[in-house]
């Protein structure tokens, strides 16, 4: 059952790490913009 956890929050860590990069490049592209 702690495998699972891991696993889970592994992840739940590469979505969040991968979501702010796309915010992060989203916003530079945005301030380049104006």
């Amino acid at each position: 059952r702690y495998e699972r956890y891991y696993i889970t929050a592994g992840a739940l860590g590469i979505v969040n790490s991968i979501l702010y990069i796309f915010s992060t490049c989203l916003g530079l592209r945005a301030l380049s913009l104006k």
